[in-house]
């Protein structure tokens, strides 16, 4: 074995035990490691570029840690030309880690989602009559769909595929059904995504507020109802954006019977500090909920208004963020918190994430 094949193998090591806690949102004992195990003996460049997230996460903004995600690009180009449009489990998972460390590097990444459903004529092959991919390949495309959700962006500058609800339609029709439980990515039930892909707003606000919830851990809990609260809030926010930008024109009518924005904004952070200090106690070791509560995180935070009148809850957030830093490390997520204090300093009362980054042309992945 050559130095730089051990090399390889030890940084694949490494990625499969811990590095790879930072990519999803459910606890450490997920099936997903041994999928990736079985996955990485049929696809190179799923090796390549496990080894360079781990190189890029150790080591960022080095010029090895460009190196080895230039060679990982490489890898990956070469093994789509000699799949030649077959669909792959391996290959497609290299793809989705290819556009996180994008995401790691601040480079554009949701074109390579259009890149992937587009060579692999995905929409096409979800039709009614097609058998459903296997298990592992299946769980990847539900991956591209989370990556796709309107709203989990900042800054996206490539519109929305909708890919979510197709395969979800794809499910349904097929023997198996609609599959239920958690969504590995997020953490999240299916159910709740589901309404989460709406693209009408009062009807995601109206459904979100009525979801029934599923059965889960008391932290898993607090987790979905910060999403569900955050979710009311986003899209309370862009329907007023949407309505500022057409004026007289048509507008979505606003969804009435909803408490007010204080109300979920204080829901919001009561669930987030439930959840942090959960997460916080020696018995969660392995929980891996804390990589799904920046979005909603980041939700709250951009609240001015509501936080100056009362700072108790900023500082609630503040200690969050703290915890979620110092445990997860997501470094694309200090980015967007450095844009909204520099907002908060200047003394600005209403702040717009999606509009800052697209101004400095990021796009900031919050899932």
């Amino acid at each position: 074995m050559t130095v730089s094949v051990m090399i390889t193998f030890s940084q694949n090591v490494r990625v499969l035990e811990s590095g790879i806690h930072s990519l999803f949102a459910t606890s450490t004992d997920d099936s997903l490691k041994d999928n990736l195990r079985q996955a990485s003996k049929q696809s190179l460049a799923l090796v390549s570029i496990c080894c360079a997230y781990q190189f890029v996460s150790e080591y960022p903004e080095t010029e090895e840690a460009y190196s080895q995600f230039r060679n990982a690009l490489r890898v990956f180009q070469d093994e789509l030309e000699e799949r030649g449009g077959t669909l792959n489990g391996g290959t497609l998972c290299a793809g989705l880690i290819l556009c996180t460390l994008s995401i790691l590097q601040d480079l554009p990444w949701t074109n390579q989602l259009h890149c992937m459903v587009d060579l692999y004529c995905i929409h096409a092959s979800l039709g009614s009559s097609a058998p459903m991919p296997d298990a592992f390949t299946n769980r990847c495309l539900q991956v591209i769909g989370v990556m796709d959700l309107p709203g989990l962006v900042f800054g996206r500058r490539t519109s929305n595929i909708g890919f979510w609800k197709r395969l979800r339609e794809a499910e349904l029709a097929s023997c198996s059904g609609l599959m239920g439980g958690v969504e590995t990515l997020t953490g999240l039930p299916r159910s709740l995504l589901d309404i989460l892909a709406y693209t009408k707003h009062c009807e995601a606000q109206r459904d979100l507020w009525n979801w029934h919830g599923e059965m889960g851990d008391s932290l898993q809990a607090q987790l979905w109802d910060a999403w569900r609260y955050a979710g009311i809030l986003y899209r309370a926010r862009a329907m007023v954006k949407n309505q500022d930008l057409e004026g007289d024109g048509l507008q979505e009518e606003s969804m009435t019977g909803l408490p007010s924005t204080k109300y979920l904004l204080w829901r919001l952070i009561a669930s987030l500090d439930t959840l942090r200090l959960g997460l916080e106690h020696p018995g969660s070791k392995g929980l891996l909920y804390g990589n799904s509560a920046f979005w909603p995180y980041l939700v709250a935070r951009c609240e001015f208004e509501l936080l100056r009148s009362n700072p108790e809850w900023k500082t609630v957030l503040d200690k969050l963020f703290s915890m979620m830093i110092s445990s997860y490390k997501p470094g694309h997520i200090q980015i967007a918190q450095d844009m909204i204090q520099e907002a908060w300093e200047r003394g600005e009362v209403t702040f717009d994430l999606d509009e800052a980054a697209l101004s400095r042309k990021i796009e900031l992945a919050a899932f």
